[in-house]
Order: C-alpha cells, then sequence, then structure tokens
C-alpha cells in the first residue's frame, strides 16, 4: 500500500489525485464528443489539437481552461471530475442543475405545446366503430 500524505489515510496522494482527474476530464470529454473528440475540444477551449490530446490522454488542463470547462459543463462536470477530493459533497449542487436544466426543458416544451394547439386544435380521434362506418359511407 503506497503511503499517503496527510492525517485521512483513506485519501489518495497527490499524483494519484491528478491522474485520476485528468482522466475523468478526458472521460467526460470523450462522452461530450464521441467522434472528433480533440479537435472539437480544441475549438471550444480555444487550444491547439495537440494540447486538447493531452487532455484525452489524462493531463489536466490549464487553470484557465479548467475554467471554461466548468463554466460549459456546470456542476456536473464538476462534481464528476473533483470526486476523487471531495467525495460525494458537490453531488447536490450537480443534481440542482440537473433538476434547473429539466425545469427549462419542460418549459420549453409547454411553449411548444401552447403553440401548436394555437395553430391547430386537436381533434379527438374516432373510435373503430365510427371508422368503420365512415368508410362504409363512402
Amino acid at each position: 500500500m503506497r503511503k499517503t500524505s496527510g492525517k485521512n489515510p483513506r485519501r489518495l496522494p497527490m499524483t494519484d489525485v491528478t491522474a485520476e482527474i485528468g482522466s475523468r476530464v478526458g472521460f467526460w470529454m470523450r462522452q461530450e464528443w464521441p467522434r472528433d473528440t480533440a479537435k472539437l475540444a480544441a475549438r471550444a477551449f480555444d487550444a491547439s489539437e495537440r494540447t486538447a490530446e493531452k487532455w484525452l490522454a489524462g493531463a489536466l488542463p490549464s487553470n484557465a481552461h479548467m475554467v471554461a470547462m466548468m463554466s460549459r459543463w456546470g456542476h456536473r462536470f464538476v462534481a464528476f471530475v473533483y470526486e476523487p477530493v471531495v467525495g460525494t459533497s458537490l453531488r447536490p449542487y450537480a443534481l440542482a442543475q440537473e433538476l434547473k436544466e429539466m425545469q427549462g426543458q419542460l418549459e420549453a416544451l409547454e411553449r411548444k405545446i401552447a403553440n401548436a394547439a394555437m395553430d391547430e386544435p386537436l381533434r379527438p380521434v374516432a373510435d373503430e366503430k365510427e371508422r368503420r362506418q365512415g368508410l362504409a359511407r363512402s
């Protein structure tokens, strides 16, 4: 067992923590952009493609790039990436953000439904008997 730093023996050594954080950043990017990951990450964060490839290989982004990633992906990203350091203490913030995003999606759907209802009123669907009678009359 490796010797740990600090008073908490369950904590990973700092080199293991940074490696874990780096691999989590790369994992997140691959989930976000399954194809052309390095190219799209470089474009999104104003970095070179080589730098993005290093992130995908587990290198930690610079502070400026990490802040840009946090701004883009929010609390869920932060909670996922920093879990080895802070444990699950950020989970409520991630869930709160997810709830906020879902509320926004719900509001957008409600507006879409309201607009569709104004455009064309819904007509009840005829039951099978009425449909047959209508076909027989034709």
